[in-house]
């Protein structure tokens, strides 16, 4: 995904992630999640970087460097969630997994149950 800071933002397996530019080249962003651990997507909310994996949801943030598991302040929904997608549209973070798509405003979590999946 590409960052408000004009930097792309890549996520990988084996916890990969890099940031830079094409022109510039890229850098890994050292972290301490496992390597066992494979990221799917990744998208910028905020001044955050929200990353989506098969084990749930990590948030990396820019000013302090840190990459962390979301485990708390989330819904049930997404806790060891894989995370199918991840985008952010209208000032609102949409995460997709298999049978859950749940928003973000910034302030409160959404679960949006689709009848099929109820």
């Amino acid at each position: 995904s590409k960052t408000d800071w004009g930097e792309l933002f890549l996520v990988g397996t084996e916890a990969t992630i890099v940031t830079g530019q094409i022109n510039t080249g890229f850098t890994p962003i050292p972290h301490q999640i496992s390597p066992d651990v494979p990221f799917y997507c990744s998208c910028q909310y905020g001044q955050s970087i929200y990353i989506g994996s098969e084990n749930g949801l990590y948030l990396y943030s820019p000013t302090s460097g840190v990459v962390e598991r979301l485990d708390a302040g989330i819904p049930e929904e997404l806790v060891d969630a894989a995370i199918n997608d991840i985008s952010c549209a209208d000032g609102v973070l949409w995460v997709l997994t298999q049978w859950d798509l749940v928003r973000f405003d910034g302030l409160n979590w959404q679960v949006i149950v689709h009848p099929d999946n109820g």
